[in-house]
């Protein structure tokens, strides 16, 4: 006698469909818990930090 395989196809897309909505829950899970971040907030310093470059000489870049 010969197995019918009417069922094996509907339980492959009952299978993928169940792990869609895991997948999907798993993702509002972790958009609805992430950790939330402090604000930010501007850092002062002791010092400040200042560069300058005198002159302006120097190679000029070579063009390609």
């Amino acid at each position: 006698m010969t197995k019918l395989r009417t069922g094996t196809k509907a339980h492959t897309l009952r299978g993928a469909a169940a792990l869609i909505i895991a997948a999907l829950f798993t993702l509002a899970a972790m958009a609805f818990t992430a950790c939330k971040q402090p604000t930010v907030q501007t850092a002062t310093s002791k010092y400040k930090v200042t560069f300058n470059v005198d002159g302006g000489g120097g190679a000029p870049l070579r063009q390609r």
